[in-house]
């Protein structure tokens, strides 16, 4: 701890998780008589007073550390804002999914995805290539990944965070830096190899090869379907998700339905026997009907119980 005398915390505070980990960072960073900054956005969020304040801009000319708790999104945004001040940042992924985590196709709504990915394209396609803030256009795209919670290679999110740290270097040491240009032979070399004569040629060739070998296999495919058709062993599976999903709508309701007819008539049932009592004391009758009411209340709690943790 002897190099670093005064660190900054910033978090991006969505969740008691996100909380709890940056309130351990800073007590530990306290026991070891460090000096401590917060950023005032998430000092906001963690409540409580006798805290350093500072804007995160501040932070980088005043901070030998930047701790970063949060999601991936947290961390690049800061390694952006100080990367013209060139210090060090210590990245604590507290988030629900980093980028390199897996997520099931399930959790993505595709049609939501069309819709941003078009915004995206006319947002920074509408003006000339020169025109076109590098470090607006890699931030918006890693916010899309994690709005939709999207798995990103590796490799790519290296290559973002380079360019962002580059960016704002270049931009730091001249203002009139533009990443776009900079690139733009290496892109036009690239697109010029893609659409060569040799390039064209290779992909042409692997084409052909493609279907050369799917004519070649074609007769014994249909072969192997005739034969199955004619013995009657012909099986067709389709998939459709949202019948699936209505299937189990359909159970569910189905489920819910019985359980209700049976704690209905457990109540019903108990009701008559206490009713047919006509004396003022208890007899078998009433002592049936009284643990029918609570064998008919037990159930319906547990059911609840049930239907909350399934969430649905």
């Amino acid at each position: 701890m002897a190099s670093f005398n005064r660190i900054g915390l910033v978090a991006r505070v969505a969740s008691d998780q996100v909380r709890e980990s940056l309130l351990t960072v800073e007590q530990f960073l306290l026991s070891k008589g460090v000096e401590i900054v917060v950023e005032q956005v998430s000092a906001a969020a963690l409540g409580g007073d006798n805290r350093a304040i500072s804007s995160l801009e501040e932070m980088g000319t005043s901070c030998d550390l930047l701790i970063a708790v949060g999601g991936d999104g947290n961390i690049l945004s800061t390694a952006r804002v100080m990367a013209p001040f060139g210090v060090p940042i210590l990245g604590i992924n507290r988030g629900k999914l980093g980028f390199l985590a897996d997520v099931s196709p399930d959790e993505i709504d595709e049609r939501n995805v069309r819709k941003d990915l078009s915004d995206f394209i006319e947002r920074f396609t509408s003006g000339p290539l020169g025109d076109v803030d590098m470090s607006s256009m890699l931030t918006a795209f890693m916010d899309g990944l994690r709005k939709h919670r999207i798995k990103c290679p590796g490799d790519l999110i290296l290559m973002i965070k380079s360019l962002i740290t580059i960016e704002g270097v270049g931009k730091q040491l001249s203002p009139t830096f533009n990443l776009i240009d900079y690139a733009k032979p290496t892109i036009e070399k690239l697109v010029k190899s893609q659409l060569s004569f040799g390039s064209i040629k290779s992909r042409s060739e692997a084409s052909v090869l493609m279907w050369a070998q799917l004519a070649e296999r074609l007769p014994d495919d249909a072969t192997r379907l005739l034969d199955r058709i004619r013995r009657n062993r012909l099986q067709l599976n389709v998939e459709i998700d949202s019948v699936n999903q209505m299937t189990d709508a359909v159970d569910r309701s189905s489920r819910n339905i019985s359980w209700a007819l049976i704690i209905a008539a457990l109540i019903v049932g108990s009701s008559i026997m206490v009713l047919a009592n006509r004396s003022d004391s208890l007899d078998i009758r009433s002592m049936l009907g009284l643990f029918g009411y609570i064998f008919a209340g037990t159930l319906g709690v547990w059911r609840i119980i049930q239907h909350l943790r399934s969430g649905r």
